[in-house]
């Protein structure tokens, strides 16, 4: 059995004078915990694991831009359950998991409810002592942050402006690797 808690807090205070001659004060806080407990049983050549846990990550920005105030708090709490078999002979070793998460996201008074479910494969081969064949698959899905979804332009250098989206979002990658080791 395997037990974490992972804890960060930042504070990130900043004062920038623009191009034009205005001030824009940034404050940025951000505190996140990540906390599993894992646990797994062989059974002849497959291990079973499971993970349960929750992550938590709150983020807020406050802007100052030569007087015009505005405030954004975000939050995300994100149980999940990761499942995971692995099969092991000498020259195999494969593997399938499964992340399956429900988040609730917090955004300036708006919420969604999320189900993602990234699954993932990984397969060795040792083909002799010095070289082996690898495969390996991916699915990820990541919440769109703070900084992603803020909706109000601010200055992020002294002449460059930026906004968010405003709205939450969820990016989807694949990732699919086949490879040969030499040794």
């Amino acid at each position: 059995m395997d037990i974490s808690s992972v804890s960060t807090y930042n504070y990130l205070p900043g004062r920038l004078i623009t191009i034009n001659g205005l001030s824009e004060i940034l404050n940025l806080k951000y505190f996140g915990t990540s906390n599993y407990v894992k646990f797994g049983r062989k059974a002849g050549r497959f291990i079973i694991d499971n993970k349960v846990g929750i992550d938590f990550y709150h983020q807020q920005m406050n802007a100052d831009l030569s007087g015009q105030q505005t405030n954004h708090t975000f939050w995300l709490a994100q149980p999940y359950y990761n499942p995971d078999l692995i099969f092991k002979t000498p020259t195999i070793n494969a593997n399938i998991a499964a992340n399956i998460s429900v988040g609730r996201q917090f955004y300036n008074g708006r919420t969604k409810n999320a189900l993602w479910i990234e699954p993932s494969f990984s397969f060795r081969y040792i083909l002799n002592a010095v070289s082996s064949l690898y495969l390996n698959y991916i699915l990820n899905q990541s919440p769109t942050m703070l900084k992603g979804i803020y909706d109000t332009p601010l200055f992020t250098s002294y002449r460059t402006i930026e906004s968010g989206i405003g709205n939450f979002e969820t990016r989807t990658t694949h990732q699919a690797y086949l490879w040969y080791d030499y040794a």
